[in-house]
């Protein structure tokens, strides 16, 4: 069935589900993206939110107003279109009923990885580990912080989710460092 909601990408679906929390001007959005750890699993970034303001303005899915501040200047201020939340809710449907495979530069890595000594593979995999488990750590710790101050559940369910998916990481990290010192 073909959808008649506007395809965007992940760092406009950012934007757009930011602005459907509540009008924000630019410096706002790219502080909520910093400190929220969007930039973690979304392809948004402090630099790149005018330049995506910018496309959805274009593709008309967001709407900027001036508005003065208490200090008398002016700044826009963003709000999604109807259109533009149709956008977001397309998205979500699509990315939460649908796997997709992601390129990965590790994965490149590990098939090539034949091409050094083993000892060496498993030297650098042993650096990797040590990052894994930092970053377990980090999302683990991620989940019992949202948990304790009361955040959405959704947002739980994201840490949850990347900590887990590290978990399996490691375990098949493990086995197969295992298999190379076998060999």
């Amino acid at each position: 069935m073909q959808s008649n909601k506007p395809v965007i990408c992940n760092a406009e679906a950012t934007i757009l589900g930011l602005l459907s929390e509540g009008p924000r001007h630019p410096y706002q959005i790219s502080l909520d993206v910093e400190e929220r750890g969007m930039q973690t699993w979304s392809e948004l970034s402090r630099t790149t939110v005018y330049k995506m303001l910018r496309r959805l303005e274009l593709k008309r899915l967001v709407k900027g107003t001036s508005e003065a501040t208490s200090g008398g200047r002016k700044r826009c201020i963003y709000r999604p279109t109807a259109k533009g939340t149709a956008a977001l809710a397309g998205y979500i449907e699509q990315e939460l009923s649908h796997h997709a495979t992601h390129k990965s530069p590790f994965d490149a890595a590990i098939y090539w990885s034949d091409r050094l000594p083993n000892r060496e593979v498993a030297r650098l995999l042993g650096e990797y580990r040590k990052q894994l488990g930092e970053a377990i750590g980090f999302w683990k710790c991620m989940v019992e912080y949202l948990a304790d101050n009361g955040c959405p559940k959704s947002d739980q369910a994201l840490c949850d989710r990347k900590a887990h998916m590290l978990d399996g990481e490691l375990a098949w990290l493990d086995k197969y460092t295992q298999e190379l010192g076998h060999e």
